[in-house]
């Protein structure tokens, strides 16, 4: 796979459409040491120094839309890259704390006993995901938290941000780490690229058994707000018990007294128990 790395950039996002645009032929990785402009959901502000693997990688996938789980099926095995790069820098035990949040955030367990003493509770984001179509290609952008120590790392977010460094990773080969995460887009997009119409758009069973295996908060109580609603607005919430994903990757929510219902976008966050 072709490969172009920048020193300094604003957004390997924005490079990519620009190569992509020039002829650079699919698929391709854009990896840069330091973002000044990086972007995650919603054109939220990705900090991007010095220490992380900061990358896009583009892929031709036809012109037909991708079923609504792609993403979710690429942080997945993002998640994998991210398990074998902690064991093999001596922190296998710490993998094992890794989690998915939906729809697109590779996240630690601060409560799992592989990190006691590590970080606080609840989840950490470790790395995040990113899609955007243009035209017969997607762009998959892809940050991880990789060489970071605490001072490096955004405060004031929705989820605290934490590294590998911080689960216990030695210095991880940022390199190595970016192809990997680039070959790992590419497989993902494969099979959801086979399930484009007019072939059947569920995700594959072994695929929707590993994610909820895995799915922060199962279980627990959360509320989800809508995808355009304001940080920390009430008006919309929707409350209740996350029960899991479905094919279609849409988180699975049991209200109070209400039958499960299914919803294909917002914004998670805990919530607590549930009356």
């Amino acid at each position: 796979m072709d490969e172009a790395r920048l020193i300094l950039t604003g957004s390997t996002m924005d490079d990519a459409r620009r190569l992509l645009a020039r002829g650079a032929k699919a698929p391709f990785l854009v990896r840069a040491d330091r973002q000044t402009a990086g972007r995650g959901q919603r054109g939220r502000a990705w900090a991007s120094p010095i220490g992380g693997a900061w990358t896009t990688t583009t892929a031709w996938v036809g012109p037909e839309p991708l079923p609504a789980w792609a993403m979710l099926g690429v942080a997945w095995e993002v998640l994998g890259v991210v398990q074998r790069a902690l064991a093999r820098s001596g922190a296998a035990a710490q993998a094992c704390a890794l989690r998915l949040k939906w729809p697109n955030d590779v996240t630690a367990d601060g409560a799992h006993p592989a990190l006691r003493g590590r970080l606080g509770g609840g989840l950490w984001k470790i790395a995040g995901i990113l899609g955007e179509r243009d035209g017969e290609h997607v762009h998959v952008g892809v940050g991880v938290n990789a060489n970071l120590g605490p001072a490096d790392l955004p405060a004031g977010t929705r989820l605290p941000a934490a590294s590998l460094g911080m689960l216990g990773a030695g210095r991880v080969p940022i390199d190595q780490l970016c192809r990997q995460i680039a070959r790992a887009v590419v497989a993902a997009l494969a099979p959801a690229h086979a399930a484009q119409p007019p072939a059947p758009g569920a995700m594959p069973p072994a695929l929707l058994a590993s994610i909820n295996q895995r799915l922060a908060w199962r279980g627990q109580g959360v509320s989800l707000a809508p995808p355009d609603a304001d940080h920390g607005a009430a008006a919309g919430l929707t409350r209740g018990v996350l029960a899991g994903i479905d094919e279609h990757g849409r988180a699975l929510i049991a209200e109070h007294n209400a039958p499960l219902r299914a919803w294909s976008g917002g914004e998670l966050s805990l919530a607590g128990p549930t009356p």
